[in-house]
Order: structure tokens, then sequence, then C-alpha cells
């Protein structure tokens, strides 16, 4: 690695000359808080080196000298009671200690760290958003759908999709369930899936012209109206993830979301597992295959200047730090 960060009240105060190292302590909070000298200057390269510190973290973690010692294990039980403000039901040695125990029987190659799928805003550079992009929601759905993100090596794969609904052992009668159709994502989809209930016996599907913004598949119902949330949910393929009880609604709603462009099958479009998204091919990092991995360095030189810039970049690249001209 070649890699730094300006010394000085802009940057992190990190220095890393060319070579293999080991970070604790201050340098270690340095590295997590570098944000300039990391891939595009932007948080998206702070991101991506935390994951790394965190699945290097968890590899120390389940190394035979650390979790496995039940004193190694007490002592950073302690430290991390005095240093973190965790959940009520964690804040003891012991819940501690058996949530790292837990830990240790994980393998690595099932922990994947994952950043988001992103477009940059059309504002200034210095102050571009992040936004969310068809890639996004297909990773979030991985999420709420427990498939994992990566291909499994240490045990069997999770059946992908998810199951769905069990069927309820209520008669329904698919004519009298009323449900609402709306729409968030692309022309057409509203009337497509109407149209495609009615054809499967729920005659009062209605189509609702509402404009809603762009969100994920769901299926809302009144509690009591659970049996005929599964019969629609079956007909349609959703799964279990989808449906949502409301105390409040008074009959079905059926929205349509960024996830579900095409077809009247949910189920057909369900990722697989290990198979992420185009957008997060390059945005994850497997705790049990990163090992060897560097941090990109923002390749604008120490030394020089973009059209405007008055003053040095906040990285620098080479064998030794620079010689940093004081005040």
């Amino acid at each position: 690695m070649h890699q730094g960060e300006r010394p000085g009240p802009q940057g992190s105060h990190l220095e890393l000359p060319a070579g293999t190292h080991t970070i604790k302590g201050e340098q270690a909070l340095e590295w997590l808080r570098t944000r300039h000298a990391f891939g595009d200057g932007t948080d998206i390269g702070r991101t991506e080196a935390q994951h790394l510190y965190l699945n290097s973290l968890i590899r120390k973690f389940q190394s035979a000298d650390t979790l496995s010692d039940p004193f190694t294990l007490n002592s950073l039980a302690q430290a991390a009671t005095k240093s973190l403000v965790v959940s009520p039901s964690l804040k003891s040695i012991g819940a501690l200690s058996s949530l790292a125990l837990e830990l240790i029987r994980v393998p690595a190659d099932r922990i994947t760290m994952v950043t988001m799928p992103f477009v940059y805003g059309a504002y200034p550079a210095d102050a571009r958003p992040v936004l969310t992009d068809p890639d996004s929601y297909q990773v979030f759905r991985m999420i709420a759908d427990d498939i994992p993100l990566s291909t499994l090596k240490s045990s069997p794969a999770k059946p992908s999709p998810s199951p769905g609904p069990t069927a309820s052992a209520v008669p329904v009668d698919k004519a009298t369930v009323s449900v609402s159709v709306e729409n968030s994502t692309v022309d057409g989809r509203g009337e497509e899936i109407t149209q495609a209930l009615q054809a499967k016996g729920f005659a009062d599907a209605v189509r609702d012209t509402t404009d809603i913004p762009p969100q994920t598949t769901s299926l809302s119902y009144p509690t009591a109206d659970k049996a005929q949330a599964q019969a629609v949910a079956t007909a349609l393929g959703l799964t279990s993830a989808q449906l949502k009880a409301s105390a409040s609604a008074d009959h079905l709603v059926l929205v349509i979301g960024t996830d579900w462009t095409s077809g009247t099958d949910y189920a057909t479009t369900l990722p697989k597992a290990g198979v992420l998204p185009t957008g997060a091919a390059g945005m994850t990092q497997n705790a049990g295959t990163d090992s060897s991995q560097c941090m990109g360095v923002n390749p604008t030189p120490y030394n020089a200047f973009a059209p405007g810039q008055t003053d040095y970049e906040y990285s620098w690249t080479g064998p030794t730090p620079p010689v940093v001209p004081q005040p």
C-alpha cells in the first residue's frame, strides 16, 4: 500500500508508508476516519475502508488466541462495557461474552459487508448527494428476504427464494376479497397486476391511480384478514416478507414496488444467493476472502493542483510521507 492523508486540521493524520502494517489504537482510529485519501475522496471510500477493517477485526476475533481464550474474551468484554453504549440486554460482561461466542460459530466466508449501490446527484462535486438506483433496491430486497449476499462455501446455501406465506386453513372466497393495487414503479404495472388478480378469481381487485413515491413491494391487510392476504400472496408469488398487518387498514392494499418491474409472479424475480446486482459487485468485502485486499488511493498527486485549486490535496502516494510546509 502507498497511502496517506495530509497531516493537519483537514486530514485524519494517517500516514502509512508502502508495505503491510498492523494498525491499532490511535492509528486504527485514523484509518477509520480517513476519507479524502481513499477512493474518490468521498464517504464511499471511507465506508469501504471501514468494511475492510471490520472484516479484519472479525478474523482476529475468530483466531485461536482471541475469542477462544476465556481470559482474553473476559478482558475484551470488560473493555467493551466501559467503552461502548449498547442495548440494556447487552451491557453486561456475560451477555457480550455470549454474543462473542456466537460470532465464533459464523464462518468468515458467511460474513459479507456491502455498500449500497448508488449514483451521484448533479450537485457541485464537493456536495454531491448519493442517490439510490434500481440496484440499490435489489440489495435491500436480498436483505429483506434473507438471501445471502455471497456464495457460501463452508455450509450448504440457504434455499432461495425464501418460502412464501403458509396457506391458511380458513376457506377464502376470492371473489369477495377487496384489494386495491397501487403502482410505484414503471407505467402500466398497476393495470397489469390488477388484471392478473382478476384472472385468478379476485374479481374485486381494483386499480388505485393515486400517485405514490417509489418503494418496495408490499401487501398490507387488516389483522383480521390474514387469510385473504395469504390467498393474494399465493396467487402472486409474494413471500412472507411482503405481508404487513395493519391495525388501521380496512381492506387489502398491494403496492407494486421498484423491485418488481415485470411479470406477474414475484417469486420468479427474486435474486439468487450470491448473485449481486452489477452496481454492488465491486462494492462488497467478504471476511473470508478479503484479507489481502488493499484500499485504492485517491489518484490526485499530493503536489498537483486541479483547476481553481489553491491548496494541496489531502492524499499522497509514494514510499514516504511528504514534507508539509509549516505556516
